[in-house]
């Protein structure tokens, strides 16, 4: 590793929020299953969690 991009990269803005470049930085839906659809809305939102970590797993490592 070369110590000087080390340095140039460690000097790099660090963004304050997600939107701050004002880009998307992905999309992802699913239709519901037909047993999905009479769920409470807590349990819909705790699915589409589920869903996210599903697909993004590997972003967070």
């Amino acid at each position: 590793m070369d110590p000087a991009e080390v340095e140039a990269i460690t000097k790099w803005p660090r963004p304050t929020s997600v939107t701050e470049h004002g880009k998307v930085i992905a999309y992802a839906s699913r239709q519901l299953k037909p047993y999905e659809v009479n769920y409470p809305t807590h349990d819909l939102e705790l699915a589409a969690v589920v869903f996210a970590l599903k697909i993004w797993r590997h972003n967070l490592y």
